[in-house]
């Protein structure tokens, strides 16, 4: 928290408009777990994302997770992250 606001963390290791980060994923984890009352995971693999990722975070800390991504059929999809990250 910073000036009472909370961060969200995000965890991203590349965009589909030519980002890559020169961090991997668990190093960029590591730096959002330590600075984010929040983190931020994408599902999308266009974002250096995936479900897994998202299970991965789970494992790694007791914050709350923010899944998000752009999917053909969200729908099923937020049945999947649900389960995920449910305290």
């Amino acid at each position: 928290m910073y000036k009472g606001i909370e961060i969200i963390a995000e965890v991203k290791t590349q965009s589909p408009f030519g980002y890559k980060s020169d961090k991997s994923w668990d190093e960029l984890f590591e730096v959002a777990n330590k600075v984010g009352d929040i983190i931020s995971i994408h599902t999308d693999r266009r974002w250096g994302g995936s479900f897994e990722l998202l299970q991965k975070a789970r494992s790694l800390t007791n914050k709350p997770i923010l899944a998000k991504g752009i999917h053909k059929n969200d729908a099923g999809r937020m049945t999947s992250s649900n389960n995920v990250t449910k305290d």
